[in-house]
């Protein structure tokens, strides 16, 4: 296609648009000639011209009042909020939506993962599916041309692997032992009922009913973590434990925020000489105790007891059985068809 024909008027160079004489605002030819084609581009092209009359801030803001209209958990609304806050403060909420690009997405990228910042690449895999929430939003709008396959990196790995830390009772009162009883208490309240730390931190004394041996936990993160969960007689001590020693006692809120609980813990841990443990662990540390009862409770009632909405989670991530705890399982399953077939055989 041939560019569109200039020509000036006193300083500033027009050219004409589907008929009409329009001003490029330059005075350089070359730039004139670049604001023409452009200008062509936008009146041939109705959904170009409004991406550019869109704002990356206004795109986002419209992209979080629809992800809330699907009546998502609230941490889920949060994390969106929290990853698309990073995009709009490298990018800036007045950029035109055009400048949305491959190119722009990997400088996104550069600086999340520069010294600065030291993102990791399993929180830029998040990142990335909030920002194609944003694509995906602004192409159904009619706002935006490109798919998220051509903005979006090819291949990228957010290099997660599961953790799989987890304590042995023996290990868990040792770290008790490092730490105070009202410390402590915090900890004993997520071994007994499997808490998040956000739902930890929520816990009032009226949520535990011994009488009907349950829990109600204050999540909400998924729309199945606000939820109650049983009273087991295996984690029961620890919540007798987390209730009386718990320092909100007499308060709205039984665990008052606790400043640098996560340092605290892990300086508490190396005294003990154990494992350094995170919240997520403690939680997976119920999911590995209960797993390994009994006959082997199924992933799925232990995904049930720490409120996923399936069992993938506890699989792959709370309870994933080792070679350890496979061989016991077995054992335990085999042993009576062992014997059955021993008996068979005489």
């Amino acid at each position: 296609m041939a560019d569109p024909k200039l020509y000036r008027r006193g300083d500033i160079y027009w050219t004409r648009i589907q008929g009409r004489r329009v001003s490029t605002g330059c005075r350089d030819r070359h730039a004139a000639l670049l604001r023409a084609r452009e200008l062509e581009r936008e009146a041939a092209d109705p959904v170009y011209a409004a991406s550019k009359a869109i704002s990356l801030g206004s795109a986002v803001t419209r992209t979080l009042a629809a992800i809330r209209a699907r009546g998502v958990a609230g941490g889920t609304l949060s994390m969106y909020e929290q990853k698309l806050g990073h995009l709009i403060r490298i990018l800036g909420a007045d950029t035109p939506l055009t400048a949305l690009t491959a190119a722009s997405v990997d400088r996104y990228l550069e600086q999340r993962r520069s010294p600065d910042e030291k993102a990791s690449d399993s929180t830029l895999g998040k990142e990335l599916t909030a920002i194609r929430q944003v694509i995906k939003w602004a192409r159904r709008a009619g706002l935006y041309q490109l798919a998220p396959d051509q903005v979006l990196p090819v291949g990228f790995g957010s290099g997660y692997t599961p953790r799989r830390r987890w304590l042995s009772q023996e290990q868990v009162e040792k770290l008790l032992a490092e730490l105070a009883p009202e410390r402590a208490a915090y900890v004993c309240f997520v071994l007994a009922t499997g808490a998040r730390r956000s739902e930890l931190y929520a816990a009032q004394l009226a949520d535990v009913d011994w009488r009907a041996g349950v829990v109600w936990l204050r999540g909400t993160k998924t729309d199945a973590a606000d939820d109650e969960v049983p009273i087991l007689p295996m984690l029961a001590p620890y919540l007798k434990r987390a209730l009386k020693d718990a320092p909100g006692l007499g308060l709205p809120l039984l665990f008052p925020f606790w400043q640098n609980d996560r340092r605290d813990i892990l300086r508490a841990c190396e005294r003990a000489k154990i494992p350094g443990v995170t919240w997520n662990d403690l939680r997976r540390t119920v999911g590995q105790w209960i797993r390994r009862t009994g006959q082997g409770v199924a992933p799925h009632l232990i995904g049930r007891f720490l409120r996923h909405r399936t069992s993938r989670m506890a699989e792959l991530v709370y309870a994933p059985l080792d070679a350890h705890g496979l061989r016991g399982l077995l054992a335990e399953q085999m042993g009576p068809v062992v014997v059955a077939a021993r008996r068979a055989g005489r």
